[in-house]
């Protein structure tokens, strides 16, 4: 339960008990935190983690309901300018020319400036490899319709039309989604809910959504409906056993409550797809890309013990590259089965 109220940001008729876990519907569970702050955004409110004994999910023993969770986002990242963002992801160096040149023979991008030497030197730096991999989402050569669900700002989307994608976004935050007009990306300002039509996309994107809806069984039957037959589903979202959530615990990045109203491990995200009706479910492995994460955590603790101080990124990185199971997200990618 949310602790007890001391200001009016959150009124009663705002807010919903939750009485089983979101993600496999089990009734038993134990606290994991109570009186959990916003350390991101600020927003108001005391919120209480439940650990599911039943799938290990995480998830709000009390959490705002759908028609008032618009107040958790009042000023939150997806409202910058994409334009200035994407600019951001390229470079005029060496190593730049290299990803440049890996990118655009792996996903067919159109990257300046570029080396050819990218082609078969960024491989061998297999951390390097698989972040630049989930960079493009793991996007197959074979260009066709991709929609995006919860685009933000539609950064992704800018990238995967510049590699000759057709793009679409849907986006249900209205200052993101104008965001996104200013790159003229095609964005429908509504949640997964409204969407119509069926069975018109190749690849559907989800990255950093799941955590953020209320009900995550219907997000992904959404997402089976709109997928052609043998259409590819790609989906990221925090990782709750990952090692910074057992160093940082309550401070790690990935909680971010009121937003997050469940965090995943790979054996009930796995589950979730499967009852789904998804099939060829493969997690990917992560590589770089614990950074973010990891200085967000340091920075919420007051007083770090000496792991929380020195943890070393580079090591869940290394490892991240190994196996899934160690990195800060989830990543995986899934299938609509065939007609």
């Amino acid at each position: 339960m949310m602790a007890e109220r001391a200001d009016p940001f959150w009124k009663d008729a705002e807010l919903e008990f939750v009485a089983a876990c979101p993600v496999c519907g089990s009734d038993a569970s134990r606290v994991q935190y109570s009186c959990l702050s916003d350390g991101l955004e600020g927003v108001p409110g005391q919120w209480e983690m439940r650990q599911c004994l039943g799938c290990a999910s995480s998830y709000l023993g009390e959490r705002p309901a759908s028609h008032a969770i618009g107040k958790a986002y009042g000023s939150y990242h997806t409202h910058a300018d994409p334009r200035t963002e994407h600019e951001g992801d390229n470079g005029h160096g060496v190593l730049w020319r290299l990803i440049n040149g890996y990118l655009d023979h792996r996903f067919g991008a159109s990257r300046t400036p570029s080396s050819a030497m990218g082609r078969w030197l960024v491989p061998l730096f297999l951390p390097l490899r698989l972040q630049l991999d989930f960079f493009f989402r793991h996007l197959p050569q074979a260009r066709g319709r991709l929609l995006d669900i919860g685009c933000g700002n539609g950064r992704f989307l800018l990238r995967a039309r510049e590699a000759g994608w057709q793009v679409q976004g849907l986006e249900p935050d209205a200052k993101a989604a104008q965001a996104a007009g200013l790159a003229d990306i095609p964005v429908h300002v509504m949640g997964f809910e409204g969407l119509a039509g069926a069975g018109e996309y190749d690849v559907v994107t989800c990255s950093h959504v799941i955590e953020h809806v209320h009900s995550p069984d219907a997000l992904l039957q959404s997402i089976r409906s709109h997928l052609r037959p043998g259409g590819m589903l790609w989906l990221a979202t925090p990782n709750v056993r990952s090692l910074g959530h057992r160093v940082f615990r309550e401070n790690w990045r990935g909680l971010e409550p009121p937003r997050h109203l469940q965090v995943f491990c790979i054996a009930s995200l796995r589950q979730l797809l499967n009852d789904a009706g998804f099939e060829d479910i493969s997690f990917r492995r992560r590589g770089r890309g614990a950074a973010y994460i990891l200085q967000s955590s340091q920075a919420a603790v007051t007083k770090p013990n000496m792991i929380q101080r020195l943890v070393p990124v580079w090591v869940i990185d290394l490892l991240a590259t190994f196996s899934p199971h160690f990195s800060e997200e989830i990543v995986v990618v899934a299938r609509n089965p065939e007609a």
